[in-house]
């Protein structure tokens, strides 16, 4: 079911800062063009911010090593998608908008499998300090994922395909 949800979620916030007029305030959150970056706020935004949270009092706290698996998943789904996108484009170009939305998905199937593998094989939960580092890492790439929508780096991951711009002032 959260599959699901994050899965919506993530095509709602793919429209959401064009449907609420480019508002400042919820571009760390969503995508503000179209460039690959912007994308994977689609796999963090709704996986980390929006969910892990409800699940982690709905049942993650019974979990073994549920804040490190969530941080792996997100990792790989993230990964996945740059691997993907850029080995599509560099074999066969531009990929067409219904391979992107199956990149998505499988990403985000990715991001809710790896916790589950590795809590269902862990023998014992994470330690205080592994669960810290964990949250300490999620919460980072967050302010990454802020200063980066802002200040983003003259890098083709940040350059948007369509505008030929660079982040949310890119709209300026």
């Amino acid at each position: 079911i959260f599959f699901l949800i994050c899965t919506a979620l993530g095509v709602l916030f793919h429209f959401a800062f064009d449907l609420l007029g480019g508002a400042k305030w919820l571009a760390p959150f969503v995508p503000v063009n179209e460039s690959i970056f912007e994308h994977l706020k689609l796999n963090f935004v709704p996986y980390i911010i929006i969910l892990m949270p409800i699940e982690y009092f709905l049942w993650g706290r019974y979990m073994k090593k549920f804040t490190v698996g969530r941080l792996i998943g997100v990792l790989a789904a993230m990964s996945f998608v740059v691997m993907e996108f850029y080995t599509i484009k560099g074999a066969f170009g531009n990929p067409p908008a219904a391979v992107n939305i199956i990149i998505y998905c499988i990403s985000t199937l990715i991001a809710y499998l790896l916790p589950l593998i590795i809590s269902l094989r862990a023998k014992e939960d994470s330690t205080g300090s592994t669960k810290f580092i964990s949250l300490f890492t999620l919460a980072a790439i967050f302010v990454f994922f802020i200063a980066f929508t802002y200040y983003p780096p003259m890098l083709p991951l940040f350059l948007d395909p369509t505008g030929a711009g660079y982040g949310y002032y890119m709209f300026m």
